[in-house]
């Protein structure tokens, strides 16, 4: 039979294939408006579209008349974002929603917009009609105490259909008491400023059933629940619940967890993922109390990280940390027999798990390399594959551990798109007729984003970040500490090859040294394909030799970059300071590296450059 030779002679399941690893633009851009047939096998795709790294030209193109009459025939889920193409979700906002939006797109019911910011706030006036939105605020800009009331306003108090909510602003939320209560809103994913912020929030959402919220800061409550609190305040539908800290002061475990907990008698689902120095935490005892008063409580899930200080110890009357492991092991299984728990120790952590590793949604997960040292208490049930595991987070804490113990843990793992390994010190093993060897091979089918942050003396262990770094078919993310790419790059033999990445950020504080322009040749070398580009520093005064030499090879030599970010903590940049006040200079500048026509926005501590699309080589 002769090989087929034209796209309309593919089979439709091959399309279908070859879709999976397109972009939604290029998707409608190649095979939108080929013929009918083919228009009807990208049906599917039209529905749920993300924009999220488009470039700023080709969104422009979607937005043409051209390409928005089909649409709405077709469009459910949409995702827009500032971070590749700055103002986005403006130009939506100008050429979709000149208009009243609900008769643009009537069968819309999700968006998320990420890399959200101040000036689209309007915005949300025009998607009150939808049951899903998804918020996630940029990290270059603070979030304005207006915005912050109009985003309430909108989200809680003005008339909408939202069902399902998840604001993600990474400094928290601060809630503020409204007229009126929302009483639709039915699943709601937050982060808050504090735990305070959460006894206003049940009172703007009293018919919550699945609340997931973070606290941010690790600010001590003042409410105190079974006190200031009364129980006409607490939610009185609310059956799933899941709690995350940040640091680990947030959440006491007598005076404001089980009080909480408590005054909730519908929860049937409960999981938390909580950082605390709260020895409570530990106590099975304590546990069982709070389980057995709460008779529509099946399930309890356990994600605890407690910090192992000398009055942990002295609660259990115990001086080593095998010995905490082993007496809040039996002190659990004494009391809670059914669960099925797995508890390890880090050098500064206590780490109490429910097992195996299963969840109704997507979510990340923290764990240790200690944990292959676990006690089980159902062995045969924690040997179970993980479910909706997409993201793992690791941290070494310093102590040597071999390469072979972080690899077996990432392989229990096998759906994860992101993996978090920082505070890295790989042990060195001796080779013995016994030993367990490395696998030939780690395949990670769904991993994109790999961040290896921060190795002893920046002294990256080759074994080991080789094993995450190639044979990934979707890697293309990587985020590293400055000294320890440098020190990588320097010392790699055989050289490193980086051409899969795409996306590169790069974070330096005092340990790594100070960005230098003879640094700069290997980045270039070992990364040719590079397309996003970030330097995030503690301080200014790291870039501060050389700096302007330094950003503009930095713009330069990436034949494809796209986007180029840079970004202080503390101090302000010379380079910004010249541009920001002189729009002549910013032209010559822009000419000078090769990026006219394209967005500058610059303030005193950070540079965001998106170039032209004239500007950029594909080869």
């Amino acid at each position: 039979m002769e090989n087929s030779k034209c796209l309309e002679d593919l089979p439709d399941e091959l399309l279908l294939e070859i879709y999976t690893y397109l972009s939604s633009y290029d998707i409608l851009y190649s095979f939108g408006y080929l013929n009918w047939r083919i228009q009807c096998i990208i049906g599917e795709f039209c529905s749920q579209l993300d924009f999220s790294h488009t470039s700023l030209n080709q969104f422009q193109y979607m937005c043409s008349s051209s390409f928005l009459f089909f649409l709405p025939q077709r469009l459910t889920k949409l995702t827009l974002s500032n971070g590749c193409a700055p103002g986005q979700i403006e130009i939506f906002q100008e050429n979709i929603c000149n208009s009243y939006l609900k008769e643009k797109l009537p069968f819309l019911t999700s968006i998320s917009l990420l890399d959200f910011e101040n000036n689209n706030i309007t915005l949300l006036s025009q998607l009150l009609y939808l049951e899903e939105l998804f918020i996630s605020f940029t990290s270059y800009e603070k979030i304005k105490s207006s915005t912050e009331t109009l985003l309430q306003f909108y989200l809680f108090t003005k008339e909408n259909n939202f069902r399902k909510i998840t604001l993600d602003i990474e400094e928290g939320v601060h809630m503020k008491p409204q007229i009126k209560p929302n009483i639709q809103l039915q699943d709601l994913n937050i982060h808050l400023s504090t735990v305070d912020d959460l006894f206003v929030l049940f009172t703007i959402v009293p018919n919550i059933n699945r609340l997931f919220f973070s606290i941010v800061d690790d600010v001590l409550p003042t409410f105190v629940p079974q006190i200031q609190f009364s129980m006409d305040n607490f939610p009185k539908f609310l059956k799933i619940l899941f709690m995350h800290t940040e640091h680990k002061q947030a959440v006491p475990f007598k005076t404001f967890f089980i009080p909480l907990v408590y005054n909730i008698p519908s929860i049937e689902h409960l999981s938390f993922g909580l950082k605390t120095s709260d020895p409570d935490y530990a106590d099975a005892t304590l546990w069982t109390d709070l389980i057995n008063s709460m008779p529509l409580l099946p399930t309890v899930i356990f994600g605890l990280e407690i910090q192992i200080t000398i009055t942990l110890l002295d609660r259990f009357v115990v001086y080593t940390h095998d010995d905490l492991k082993k007496a809040v092991f039996d002190l659990f299984v004494q009391y809670l027999p059914s669960a099925s728990l797995s508890i390890y120790t880090n050098q500064e952590t206590l780490y109490i798990d429910t097992v195996p590793y299963r969840f109704d949604r997507d979510t990340g997960y923290t764990t240790s390399p200690e944990a292959l040292r676990a006690l089980k208490t159902n062995p045969k049930v924690a040997q179970q594959p993980s479910k909706h595991i997409i993201g793992l987070n690791m941290s070494g804490e310093y102590l040597p551990i071999t390469a072979n113990d972080y690899i077996n843990i990432i392989c229990s793992f096998p759906g994860i798109k992101y993996i978090n390994i920082e505070s890295i010190n790989v042990k060195h093993e001796l080779k013995e007729e016994n030993s367990v060897a490395l696998p030939v091979s780690l395949k990670l089918k769904y991993i994109y984003s790999l961040a290896y942050m921060r190795s002893t003396k920046c002294q990256v262990n080759r074994t080991l970040f080789d094993y995450l770094f190639y044979g990934h078919q979707r890697l293309t993310t990587l985020t590293m500490m400055y000294g320890d790419l440098i020190y990588l790059l320097r010392t790699a033999s055989p050289p490193l090859d980086g051409s899969h990445i795409t996306n590169l950020t790069c974070w330096s504080s005092g340990p790594d040294g100070t960005v230098q322009l003879n640094h700069l040749n290997y980045l270039i070398t070992a990364f040719p394909h590079i397309e996003y580009l970030s330097f995030g520093l503690t301080s200014s005064k790291l870039i501060k030799k050389k700096q302007v030499e330094i950003i503009e090879k930095l713009i330069t030599s990436f034949e494809r970059l796209r986007v180029f970010r840079l970004y202080s903590c503390r101090g302000t940049f010379i380079l910004t300071r010249m541009l920001m006040d002189d729009q002549n200079m910013r032209s010559k500048w822009l000419s000078r590296v090769h990026a006219s026509g394209s967005v500058l926005i610059v303030e005193p501590k950070h540079l965001r450059l998106w170039k032209c699309e004239s500007q950029i080589t594909y080869f």
